[in-house]
């Protein structure tokens, strides 16, 4: 079992969970304000963030699993995009189902909310984390990363002349023609129903090119109509039309994580420390934020001051 941290103010604690039965390795880092954050913004039904969780890996002998979303109140001022966070850390030896269902167990019991509440969750489609997933948080839409997908596809195409490749590729992701009109493709089916039929009326061309990929591809349908398609990622509050869902905010946050440890691996003990500082440091950003300086400003209080 798991056991939470008890000592000292609960507001000040960051080791939030502790497993050496039956795990190896178990450990969850969070401070408060990380669980509050992920409540407020990844809860809303009117303006709300993906969640989205992807193991790194190389920083010691453990692997690490941050959470990630965006904080939807800080704008960077350079490309006006909203900041992305690093969320509660799972740091674990093993990636099993098991392991990743304790973590969510912890992130429910810390913010009780997400548990019926989370909006959308989105993963690469890595099979233990996504099960975890979709059992801890059954209410919530869940989303398959493009881009995994996309090269799924190329890969799956590989024996495929250029021409025919680049054919299929667009026929399932869309293209953006010369003249600047998107073209869609049949992940941009507004129902199930829609890419059904829209694949029906290629399917039998594919299928004289290569019948292996369509053999592949029909295997693929399920996840393609539960976590791909617009009225999907409509639901997640991607906008609309709405935006395709990829996992660069956790590749990004892990790319943060093994900056801060200089892109060599450090003890446990090291990079808990190192994980406080990150977390000080994005506080920092924040206070910054609202008094007006710094790389990011507070949405709220920029709106205010034009109005």
């Amino acid at each position: 079992m798991a056991n939470d941290e008890k000592q000292g103010d609960t507001n000040n604690v960051f080791i939030r969970s502790i497993q050496t039965h039956p795990n190896p390795l178990f450990l969850v880092l969070s401070t408060a304000t990380q669980f509050q954050n992920l409540e407020t913004y990844c809860t809303s039904e009117y303006a709300s963030s993906v969640m989205t969780i992807d193991p790194t890996f190389n920083i010691g002998k453990f692997s690490v699993t941050p959470v990630t979303y965006q904080d939807l109140l800080l704008v960077s001022k350079r490309t006006g995009e909203h900041s992305i966070c690093i969320g509660p850390l799972l740091v674990s030896q093993n990636l099993t189902y098991d392991v990743f269902s304790d973590f969510i167990y912890c992130l429910q019991k810390n913010c009780p909310s997400i548990k019926n509440g989370l909006r959308s969750f989105g993963t690469d489609g890595e099979r233990a984390l996504e099960k975890a997933l979709a059992e801890g948080f059954p209410k919530s839409v869940k989303l398959r990363c493009m881009s995994h997908f996309r090269n799924n596809v190329k890969e799956h195409l590989k024996d495929v002349d250029k021409e025919s490749k680049t054919k299929i590729i667009n026929q399932v992701f869309g293209q953006n023609s010369g003249d600047g009109i998107y073209k869609e493709g049949l992940l941009d089916a507004d129902s199930g129903e829609l890419f059904q039929s829209l694949y029906e009326s290629v399917r039998d061309d594919w299928k004289e090119i290569t019948p292996t990929f369509v053999s592949w591809f029909d295997t693929k349908i399920p996840t393609i109509k539960e976590s791909m398609l617009a009225n999907v990622r409509k639901a997640a509050g991607l906008g609309s039309p709405p935006a395709k869902f990829y996992t660069h905010s956790s590749e990004s946050n892990n790319h943060v994580i093994k900056h801060k440890e200089r892109y060599r691996e450090v003890s446990l003990p090291q990079f808990v420390q190192d994980m406080k500082e990150l977390r000080r440091d994005y506080d920092d950003d924040f206070v910054k934020a609202i008094t007006g300086r710094g790389e990011y400003k507070n949405e709220i209080l920029s709106s205010r001051a034009h109005h």
